[in-house]
């Protein structure tokens, strides 16, 4: 097609103008017309064809649309469980840590509190002054040193339950 247009366009070259533009113009309405011809051709040919495939189309479109519909559903639920689940477990896991650090804490108080308590007992029975070292035992003391060496027993049992313990 390119081939005889230029040549005749190029033979029409020296001639007037606005007689090349016309026969472009005409020449252009032939090979469109020859175009459409060819087009409505294929259209009568392929009917059904084309029916079918547009209809399947429209069916493919449709299913898109519900496709995208229901993955919209399951982002909602999935935001759902997110806020109604997750958030909860995550406050709860750091509530139970805290509540984990609140009762080592009070292991470690109660602890001291009985250490403070025996240590009072052991101070209470003791015959001499622990400090002073002037006076020996004797005969005497032993009651007392034997619920002393109790007290400083229930002590250790202490410490070993609270290794935590300064």
């Amino acid at each position: 097609l390119v081939g005889p247009f230029r040549l005749s366009h190029r033979s029409m070259a020296t001639q007037d103008p606005n007689a090349n533009l016309s026969f472009d113009i005409e020449s252009l309405r032939a090979k469109i017309s020859a175009v459409e011809d060819a087009i409505r051709e294929q259209v009568s040919e392929h009917r059904e064809e084309l029916l079918d495939q547009s209809s399947s189309l429209s069916k493919c479109e449709q299913d898109l649309r519900v496709i995208k519909s229901r993955v919209d559903d399951l982002q909602a639920i999935s935001q759902h469980l997110k806020t109604s689940f997750f958030q909860p477990l995550e406050t709860f896991r750091t509530q139970t840590a805290t509540l984990t650090r609140l009762y080592g804490a009070i292991d470690l108080v109660s602890a001291a509190a009985n250490l403070k308590s025996l240590s009072t007992r052991l101070s209470a029975t003791m015959p001499f002054p622990i400090a002073s070292t002037k006076a020996p035992p004797t005969a005497d003391d032993l009651p007392a040193l034997s619920t002393a060496a109790d007290i400083i027993a229930d002590a250790s049992s202490i410490l070993l339950q609270n290794p935590d313990l300064p």
